[in-house]
C-alpha cells in the first residue's frame, strides 16, 4: 500500500462519520474517485500482499543518557468485523443557540 491509498481511505471514512474530506494542496482532490477506490480496496483487503506479512515492529525514537528509551511499536494488524451503534443518538447545539438538535447518524455502506 502506498500513502495515496491511505488518502484514498481516510477520504472514505470522512463520510462514514459525517466529516467533509481536508484535502491539503499536495493530496487528492477528487473525493468520489477516493472513495470508489478505497471501497474496491476494502472488498479485497484479505488479498493485499501487505497485509499477508508479520506487521510486528518497534522503532526506538528517543534515548537519553539515563539510559531511558522509548519506542513507537505495532504488535500487529488483524481484520475483524465490527457492529457500531451509539447507546443514544449524538446530539449537538448550534453555536449560540440554547436547545440540542438530534443527529441521525446515517449506517455505513461499507463493512468487512
Amino acid at each position: 500500500m502506498d500513502e495515496r491509498s491511505f488518502l484514498r481511505i481516510a477520504h472514505a471514512l470522512c463520510e462514514d462519520v459525517g466529516m467533509r474530506p481536508f484535502p491539503l494542496a499536495d493530496e487528492i482532490a477528487d473525493t468520489s474517485a477516493c472513495v470508489r477506490i478505497a471501497e474496491d480496496w476494502l472488498r479485497g483487503w484479505e488479498s493485499d500482499p501487505d497485509l499477508a506479512v508479520d506487521t510486528r515492529v518497534a522503532v526506538p525514537i528517543y534515548a537519553d543518557q539515563d539510559v531511558e528509551t522509548r519506542h513507537w511499536a505495532t504488535l500487529g494488524v488483524r481484520g475483524a468485523a465490527v457492529a457500531g451503534g451509539y447507546a443514544r443518538p449524538p446530539r449537538w447545539r448550534p453555536q449560540g443557540s440554547t436547545s440540542d438538535l438530534q443527529c441521525r447518524p446515517k449506517p455505513s455502506r461499507r463493512g468487512m
